[in-house]
């Protein structure tokens, strides 16, 4: 049985200037929970599932976040945190 969970709006645009290539850069605008699902560790999934498409694709050389909220702030850090 699936049910909805949360949603997650990114897009990709192309930036020719980037350092040390140009290429596209994934801005992750909406990523919304719904409360009777929050705090199970679907933000992390979402949010890794992101940096997995990310990666697997050559032309993405940059992920950015659009104005994020403060607890999608801690989010990431704890995301970015373990990928290292």
């Amino acid at each position: 049985k699936y049910s909805l969970v949360g949603y997650t709006t990114v897009f990709y645009f192309h930036s020719p200037f980037k350092k040390p290539k140009s290429g596209l850069v994934m801005r992750v605008c909406q990523v919304l929970i719904l409360p009777h699902h929050q705090r199970c560790g679907h933000g992390k999934t979402m949010l890794q599932t992101i940096y997995k498409i990310a990666r697997e694709d050559d032309h993405v050389v940059e992920i950015t976040v659009e104005d994020p909220a403060p607890s999608f702030v801690a989010l990431r850090n704890r995301v970015d945190y373990d990928l290292m």
